[in-house]
């Protein structure tokens, strides 16, 4: 899952936090889904904590993370 900025393209911008999900043999849409959701419920708290935190710094299409003080 991807948690990125928004821009004026689809599904585009600078991203802030990825989570790698497993794709499974057995998968259907639904479990994979739940899976995706499951990743996500944690990657957005993650991204919002470092926007809020102002540890986040982005120049053109390009995003760093600065260290915590």
């Amino acid at each position: 899952c991807t948690v990125h900025f928004a821009d004026n393209q689809y599904d585009h911008g600078p991203i802030i936090v990825q989570r790698c999900v497993p794709v499974e043999d057995d998968d259907t849409p639904k479990t994979l889904a739940a899976r995706v959701f499951e990743a996500e419920c944690g990657a957005y708290p993650e991204a919002i904590r470092l926007f809020a935190s102002g540890r986040i710094e982005v120049t053109g299409t390009r995003l760093r993370i600065r260290a915590a003080s």
